[in-house]
């Protein structure tokens, strides 16, 4: 991996306006208000993942987590050491890898872009800058991760009570 010098950076990173209306079509973050806005623009990142790149691999740190702006990302897991196999699929407007929130625990999947993907970053380090200085802020970005991992769950809840019932149904399941 290349490394710039934090000037060079600059002429790639968008300019935090240009972040702050991102934020502002991140659903998530309708609850920051003005400020806590450019205080989260101050510490976020725009990527650019090509189609089939690698944003991250199965137990390697958790640094960041990405919001997906556009395109879309595969998880892929590897299960008795053969070819990895796509446990998900994520689309715009939601997270991965937010566990890089909890600290820099392994990651449990390989995270490839499956199309050209503007994703959001916030580091580990980043976020945990702003519970220190801004706890206000980083507990809303908290209760925003959680209320979208709530909703997965209960979506995931209904889908398989859904396949439950028809296994149950036709004999399958007893």
């Amino acid at each position: 991996m290349l490394i710039f010098p934090e000037k060079i950076k600059t002429l790639f990173e968008p300019h935090d306006d240009l972040k702050i209306e991102m934020i502002d079509r991140i659903p998530h973050f309708a609850s920051l208000d003005g400020n806590e806005k450019k205080i989260l623009a101050s510490v976020i990142h725009v990527r650019q993942f090509g189609s089939e790149e690698i944003i991250y691999t199965e137990a390697s740190p958790s640094v960041a987590m990405y919001f997906i702006e556009s395109g879309s990302v595969g998880l892929f897991k590897r299960f008795e050491n053969a070819i990895p196999e796509r446990i998900q699929y994520i689309g715009p407007g939601k997270w991965v890898g937010y566990s890089a929130l909890l600290g820099e625990q392994p990651r449990r999947s390989t995270a490839k872009a499956l199309e050209n993907c503007s994703l959001v970053a916030l580091l580990g380090t980043d976020f945990n800058h702003l519970r220190q200085n801004y706890p206000k802020t980083a507990n809303k970005i908290l209760l925003a991760v959680f209320q979208d991992v709530f909703d997965d769950l209960t979506e995931l809840q209904k889908e398989f009570l859904s396949l439950t019932i028809k296994l149950t149904k036709s004999n399958i399941l007893v």
